[in-house]
């Protein structure tokens, strides 16, 4: 756990899950700050986990979107 996190305590995977559900049916592609302002994430956090949750699902991130 990061000392400077806005959520303490919240696991990894809880962080990835949130950015996971940042994309819906009417949100199915978003730039790293729609990610992070949905999932209420840092920034720096977000596209920590999309560089990391993009390649493992095989999908290519478009421009500026994922």
């Amino acid at each position: 756990m990061s000392g400077n996190a806005l959520h303490p305590g919240r696991s990894v995977l809880s962080r990835a899950m949130a950015v996971l559900d940042a994309f819906d049916a009417a949100h199915r592609n978003l730039t790293v700050t729609e990610a992070s302002m949905r999932s209420d994430l840092p920034l720096t956090t977000t596209h920590r986990l999309l560089g990391e949750l993009v390649p493992a699902s095989r999908e290519r991130a478009d421009g500026h979107q994922f």
